[in-house]
Parts: C-alpha cells; sequence; structure tokens
C-alpha cells in the first residue's frame, strides 16, 4: 500500500491463485498495487459497480482483533463522505477474509514523495486540504490516530486523499484497543 502501484502480477506473498480466482467471481482482479504489514491491494474492476477499484484484502490467518479493525475501518471510512478522504464503496466477507473495494487512484504518490517538490506556500495549501478532511472526520466523530505521511496519497491533480483509517477511534460505540495502548505510528503521534 505504500508508494505508487507496482502492477505486480497477482500472487506473490499475498492470497492463494484459487483464493483469488474465486473472488474474481464479484471481482475481477488485475494486479496486485502493494503489501502493507496487515493487507495487500489489487487493482480490480467490479462489475456490479462498473468501476475499477482498489481491493483491500486481510491476510489469511490474521488474528480476531485485525480481523475487527479491519471491519471497522471499512464501516467508519463508508461513513465519511470528503473529497479528501478515500472512499470506501462497498465491504464484505468473501470465504471468512473481509475486504474493502475503495476508490482507486491512479498514479497517486504519498505525500512524503510529494512533499520536496512543492513550494511552501503549495505545501501550505495541501496541508491544509489534509486538515480539512480530518476535521470532516473528526466533526463526525472519527479520530484517525495514525496520520502520517504514507497515508496520504496525492493524485496527479495535486489534492490528497488521507487513507488507512484502520486504528481510527469511534468517539462514540465499541473501542477496539484497551484504554492506554498506543494505537499509530510512534514517529508521527502528538507528545
Amino acid at each position: 500500500m505504500n508508494g505508487p502501484p507496482n502492477n505486480q502480477p497477482l500472487g506473490g506473498s499475498g492470497p492463494t491463485e484459487s483464493f483469488l480466482q474465486r473472488l474474481g467471481g464479484r471481482f475481477r482482479l488485475q494486479s496486485l498495487l502493494g503489501s502493507g504489514g496487515q493487507s495487500h491491494v489489487y487493482r480490480a474492476y467490479d462489475p456490479e459497480l462498473k468501476r475499477s477499484v482498489a481491493l483491500k484484502l486481510l491476510p489469511a490467518g490474521s488474528s480476531e482483533a485485525t480481523l475487527r479493525r479491519f471491519v471497522r475501518e471499512g464501516e467508519l471510512t463508508a461513513s465519511l463522505d470528503h473529497p479528501g478522504i478515500l472512499r470506501v464503496f462497498s465491504t464484505g466477507v468473501f470465504e471468512g477474509r473481509p475486504y474493502l473495494a475503495c476508490e482507486l487512484i491512479e498514479r497517486s504518490r504519498p505525500l512524503d514523495q510529494v512533499m520536496a517538490q512543492l513550494g511552501e506556500e503549495e505545501l501550505a495549501q495541501l496541508l491544509a486540504q489534509v486538515a480539512d478532511a480530518i476535521g470532516y472526520a473528526h466533526a463526525r466523530g472519527v479520530v484517525h490516530r495514525d496520520l502520517k505521511p504514507d497515508n496520504v496519497l496525492v493524485d496527479r491533480e495535486g489534492r490528497p486523499r488521507v487513507i488507512d483509517f484502520g486504528v481510527a477511534l469511534a468517539l462514540e460505540g465499541e473501542r477496539l484497543t484497551r484504554t492506554g495502548a498506543l494505537a499509530g505510528t510512534p514517529h508521527y503521534m502528538a507528545p
């Protein structure tokens, strides 16, 4: 998930080829876009939605806590409708493995790859858009908790999208982390 799409063939260290073919009954899988510590993201076509999507899947054998956080990520992100937040079109479970069908942002790059190429004013405008998106989420009771350059994609027109609400906190409802537990990336946490 970090970095630009690499369009690797299907498979790799992710789900088995037969699983992907069966999942392809709903989605036409095209290529592996990236893998992170918690998930694999594929470029896919969704005939029901008639659009290309980024299909995010958890690896087999994920813990119950990881499964709950993944489902929560889908629910929370789908509830947010802001141009600066990656859209989730659908969620589901296939053979016990949850997936998110998300907006596919063609030729996007993480914020840290874009920052050095921007002047101060352009960077300030871009970061103001990120702050607006996070403010929108906060106003709806959702706290991201892992905001960092890798979790902001910038599209080819220079518009940012906040992604990866995997450790987000809904201010109302069930808590999935214990009180006092750290959530997020320590280097980017507030003091």
